[in-house]
Order: C-alpha cells, then structure tokens, then sequence
C-alpha cells in the first residue's frame, strides 16, 4: 500500500456500491481515509429515494457537475445547476435534490469532514 498518494477509479467505486469514497467513515488504515475532507460521486438517473431535507452542523457541501442537471431546494429557492458549474451549499443551510436529469453524474465533496453533522428536517 502506498501512502503517499491514492488513485482510484470513480466508476468502478460506483459500480461497487460506494458513493462516499474517501472520508472519515473509512478504516484509518485504508489509503481512501481522510480526517479532513468527504468525497463521493454519483451517477444518478433519479434523485435517490433516501434523500431527505436536511442540513450539516459543521460542513459545506460542494456539488460538481461533471454531466447532466439537477434542481435544488436551497431554503426555499429552487436552484437549477448544469454540467460544468459548482453548486455550494453552507453549513447550517437547509437543502434537498427534486429533480436530476438521467444520467447525470455529481462529484460530491464535504469540508470539513464531520460524521454525524447531517440533520433531517421531519416533515
């Protein structure tokens, strides 16, 4: 195992199951640990059933679009991101995905790193 630098193949991560790739949630051990930064990618045909309105005590949320277009709920303004734009969501900023066009594919980043800051808003 090299621990001076890591590659790792996005889609093959996704086909695997994986969206969070690199993170604290990951074994100390394994070279996709990282204490100070989250990092996912998704390849979505639909928002996912499991996401809920919610907000991160401690952590901003970076969504690149490397494909495709999706429309956000940011505090009650429905926000429209396209391929080739990065969409910034503050912490403590409640936020929830409507809509994604299919095939669209999201580099998704968390700084800092904090398991346990999410919280979903009930309905």
């Amino acid at each position: 195992m090299n621990t001076k630098y890591t590659v790792v193949n996005l889609e093959s991560e996704r086909a695997k199951g994986r969206k969070w790739i690199f993170g604290p949630f990951r074994p100390q051990e394994d070279t996709t640990f990282s204490a100070t930064l989250e990092l996912g990618y998704v390849n979505l045909n639909e928002v996912e059933t499991t996401d809920q309105l919610h907000f991160h005590t401690t952590a901003e949320e970076y969504y690149v679009m490397m494909s495709g277009y999706m429309r956000i709920n940011v505090e009650s303004e429905i926000i429209e991101v396209s391929a080739g734009e990065v969409l910034v969501v503050r912490s403590n900023t409640e936020h929830l995905i409507l809509y994604v066009q299919p095939n669209t594919r999201i580099l998704l980043l968390k700084s800092p790193a904090s398991t346990g800051d999410k919280v979903v808003i009930a309905r």
